[in-house]
């Protein structure tokens, strides 16, 4: 039997979507498959009002006079709010999986109670601190590892990292190992997750060595370069898969039960003779298939949010595939564009629906091209679904007045499109292939067909200057009645981009050091730009300014975006408009301490 594990830290909003598609392919192979979201069950089971009260007085006994400033100010919160966190914490997980939100009583106090929580817990375990959906750890740059020396010197002691004290806890050890799996998987996704990951295999492997232990995982392919040249990682794990997981997972799991080499197993990289080495994938994944995942394994009432919905990805890769900042560019290990027709993502969908009842769908292929958009909302609104579902979306032709109308009669609610950026000079520079005009008249024609339109900004890029920035700014101000959120990030180097294969026609350099960093984001030198204050200064004055408008994601007070969805088929657009101004208003008093 294989056992599919999904570790923390990562969101309690549903299901992560890798896992119930390879149930589903295990399950057609005949092969029987378990799964056991950890994440979810860490927080269920580990934040009680006795284990906080018992985290308390270890965090009382401490002396953290010798601890960073930031961390002594986080130990003083954590002192100041740790009765509200231990009477509250069993009420908020209650609520958050009842779903009884609303717009008077909406999550964004349980939430915050949850985020306390797993700060709490955790923070005897100084320098390592859970934050409900990441893990910091002091004293490493940018309080995370930068390469695997730094993840194997922090796991070499025990007694400090949580995760390992955690696992081995009397409600999370009997979880991980029941079922007696001959082979468990792990998903690694983020960063964060690397030492929670490895920690977990050390259990594992501690107390039944004979379980094969296989790491998979988009982040795992981003770092590929880090992971061959590091044999040390297979003092935890047996063996990882870079590529898509489906058929390489199935045939490794044949080949251990029936006693063949498994180190053969096309697609598995594995220790071999004191080297990393990494076998073909015997063949490009069939993606465009019927094969519902398995959301019905899983208990998805069961996840701690505001509202029931489902993540589904209808392709990998992007259609676009030309972004300078994007590591979807690549095609790495196999994952370039595939994509499932309308037809069969419609019936997959309707399946799903019918087997776990739940409505709201956030589909998180990278791009959802306009005409394929349409034949699904063709689909949904032919077999009458009840069915609302947002996606991620270019802003490009194709996407007119009509077309948008028809998407929101298909139930399409809300759309995250991949602006960028809002000046010509880097759209080219990032060769993003958006006309601005066009994209601003997509809006205006989305929002006036009830959808609801989230932008995604970056700002910071190389050679961009502050009147760039207020130009950007600008073109927000003069298009905010078409506008009801924002996700603003800085602008970060990856590996596997365009701009990192070929920093010089970007006109930047990149830092030494980096050819085992696993860290995703580089230090790199840019063209000199006067900007008067440091890049960190504007993003907060850039945070400030939408903070003063219905649009920032900030104002949300906590709610997902299914509930959202759902608010705005109950109550309409603009009511939900007008919430989130009066939401707003709030926020920016609170910034400004008058209240």
């Amino acid at each position: 039997m294989i056992k599919l594990i999904f570790p923390p830290p990562w969101d309690t909003f549903t299901a992560y979507a890798s896992i119930p598609v390879l149930l589903a392919d295990l399950k057609s192979r005949g092969i029987e498959a378990k799964a056991l979201d950890l994440n979810l069950q860490m927080v269920k089971q580990l934040l009680t009002s006795a284990n906080l009260a018992e985290a308390y007085q270890k965090l009382t006994a401490m002396d953290v006079s010798e601890y960073p400033q930031d961390a002594q100010g986080i130990y003083r919160y954590l002192d100041s709010k740790a009765e509200f966190i231990i009477e509250n914490i069993e009420g908020s997980k209650s609520r958050l999986e009842e779903k009884k939100y609303s717009l008077t009583a909406p999550p964004r106090i349980d939430w915050e109670a949850m985020s306390l929580a797993t700060q709490l817990l955790s923070f005897p375990f100084y320098p390592s601190l859970w934050q409900r959906n990441t893990y910091w750890i002091y004293g490493m740059p940018k309080k995370r590892p930068q390469t695997f020396d730094d993840v194997f010197r922090y796991l070499e002691n025990d007694s400090n990292d949580f995760f390992t004290w955690a696992y081995q806890r009397e409600e999370i050890l009997p979880l991980i190992l029941e079922d007696n799996p001959s082979v468990i998987g792990v998903s690694v996704c983020t960063l964060t997750q690397v030492i929670p990951t490895l920690a977990l295999c050390k259990i594992i492997k501690k107390y039944n060595n004979n379980i094969h232990i296989v790491l998979g995982g988009p982040f795992l392919r981003y770092i590929r370069d880090p992971i061959m040249n590091t044999p040390a990682i297979f003092d935890y794990v047996d063996s990882i898969v870079l590529g898509r997981g489906e058929e390489t997972l199935a045939n490794l799991y044949n080949s251990i039960s029936k006693g063949l080499d498994w180190k053969q197993t096309p697609g598995i990289t594995c220790l071999e003779q004191g080297q990393v080495k990494s076998n073909q994938a015997a063949s490009i994944f069939n993606f465009n298939r019927y094969a519902p995942p398995e959301y019905s394994a899983v208990d998805l009432k069961g996840y701690l949010s505001d509202d029931n919905e489902i993540s589904y990805s209808s392709s990998t890769g992007c259609y676009w595939g030309k972004c300078a900042f994007c590591s979807e560019t690549q095609g790495i290990d196999g994952y370039k564009y595939m994509v499932k027709s309308p037809e069969i993502v419609g019936r997959e969908l309707n399946d799903i629906y019918k087997n776990t009842g739940i409505d709201i769908f956030e589909m998180t292929d990278n791009a959802i091209p306009p005409q394929k958009a349409l034949k699904l909302a063709d689909y949904i609104i032919k077999n009458n679904l009840p069915i609302k579902w947002s996606m991620l979306a270019r802003a490009e032709a194709g996407f007119g007045s009509e077309e948008l109308k028809h998407l929101y009669k298909g139930g399409l609610r809300f759309v995250s499109w991949g602006i960028e950026t809002f000046t010509d000079k880097f759209q080219k520079y990032i060769n993003k292939g958006i006309n601005l005009e066009t994209a601003m008249k997509i809006l205006q024609n989305a929002h006036e067909a009830g959808i609801w339109n989230h932008l995604f900004v970056i700002i910071g890029f190389p050679g961009e200057s502050k009147e760039d920035m207020l130009e950007t700014m600008n073109r927000l101000e003069e298009n905010k009645e078409f506008i009801d959120s924002i996700s603003l990030s800085n602008f970060h180097l990856h590996r596997n981009t365009p701009m990192f294969q070929e920093p010089g026609h970007y006109e930047i350099s990149i830092r030494d050091g980096i050819d085992n960093m696993i860290d995703t984001s580089y230090w790199f030198d840019g063209p000199d730009v006067n900007l008067d204050m440091p890049i960190e200064g504007l993003y907060g004055l850039f945070e400030l300014y939408l903070s003063n408008f219905h649009f920032h994601s900030s104002n949300f007070n906590g709610f997902s975006t299914a509930k959202l969805i759902r608010l705005l088929n109950e109550v309409g657009k603009t009511k939900l408009r007008e919430y989130f101004t009066l939401e707003s208003y709030h926020r920016t008093l609170e910034i400004a301490e008058v209240i």
